[in-house]
């Protein structure tokens, strides 16, 4: 399992495409993003894996102290391109076109809400 692991982030580390603005890569996709949604507040994302074109993720919004709303992340990277898409039980899903760049994905949502994920230290 660790060498299926080691194996799987030297492939991304050696045979992924340079993507967008300062030659992020798939690699960079991976880890802890923060945002604002269209209704205001924080977005977390923590984007764990990707596989083929498939982003894993999980997604919050924190509410306070220990309080927050989770999220279901699913999303694809095609060349630069990143879209996600985040919802909630019972909400409308938001769907978010982005620019893979370094340590930043500016994005877009349908109804034209522009917000720029940052990429957070490790």
């Amino acid at each position: 399992m660790i060498l299926e692991a080691l194996i799987s982030s030297l492939v991304l580390f050696f045979v992924a495409p340079a993507y967008g603005q300062g030659n992020a890569t798939t690699a960079d996709l991976i880890g802890k993003w923060s945002g604002t949604p269209p209704k205001g507040g924080e977005l977390e994302l923590d984007i764990t894996k990707i596989e083929g074109t498939k982003i894993i993720a999980t997604g919050r919004i924190p509410l306070g102290g220990t309080k927050r709303i989770n999220l279901d992340v699913s999303g694809e990277i095609q060349g630069d391109k990143v879209t996600m898409t985040t919802e909630y039980k019972g909400s409308t899903p938001v769907r978010y076109n982005c620019a893979l760049e370094k340590n930043q994905m500016p994005c877009t949502t349908k109804t034209g809400h522009k917000t720029t994920f940052k990429k957070q230290a490790p």
